[in-house]
């Protein structure tokens, strides 16, 4: 069985996806798909993590603004890139971590990747704005204000990732089985949840 775990910024889904992996004897992948990219591209993991998380281009922006009007005009505009090469090392990690049975993969929109396999539970965590925001700043030392804004980058960033390179509404329920408010459940409850449906999936 196939666990993946997206994610708001600031939602706990690391400490959730590993506790997840000790209720079911699974192994966690993910932590690491910047560093995998990263060796492979000949970068640091930083470069990698910034790629994914910078704001959209102009070209982008017109070209999200154009929506489908004109469909041959990405090909144009936009040809192979940096940003390509990164997208598609972290596609090859998450397929690689697919490989091996009873697996748990934390982001690398591994949810769309791996979209019409079998075997495979896709989960979204989220939890209110409060709630993450004093998770980053007790995390990064971060002034109230530093965390929000930084919330707000990663959300957003995240989501235009999401819709350029596998048009998924990041966020949305659509995608996903099954969507946990992390604050409500806390990191234990919601990982047993996660667990469970993983178990009766199986």
């Amino acid at each position: 069985m196939i666990v993946t775990i997206s994610r708001e910024y600031g939602a706990a889904a690391i400490d959730v996806a590993h506790r997840v992996g000790e209720l079911l004897g699974y192994r966690v992948a993910g932590e690491d798909f910047p560093s995998v990219a990263a060796l492979r591209l000949g970068m640091t993991s930083d470069d990698v993590v910034a790629v994914e998380h910078r704001a959209p281009s102009l070209a982008e922006r017109i070209l999200h603004n154009l929506g489908t009007a004109l469909p041959e005009s990405h090909s144009t505009l936009a040809p192979q890139s940096f940003d390509d090469e990164v997208r598609k090392e972290i596609e090859a990690a998450v397929c690689e971590a697919a490989e091996q049975p009873d697996v748990v993969i934390i982001g690398g929109m591994a949810n769309a990747i791996l979209r019409g396999r079998p075997n495979v539970l896709s989960v979204f965590l989220h939890a209110p704005l409060a709630f993450r925001i004093e998770r980053i700043k007790a995390s990064h030392n971060f002034t109230d204000a530093e965390a929000r804004k930084e919330v707000a980058r990663v959300d957003a960033a995240r989501k235009r990732w999401a819709k350029l390179n596998y048009d998924v509404e990041w966020g949305f329920a659509g995608p996903y089985d099954l969507t946990l408010d992390v604050s409500r459940f806390g990191i234990e409850g919601t990982a047993r949840i996660i667990a469970d449906a993983a178990s009766r999936c199986s």
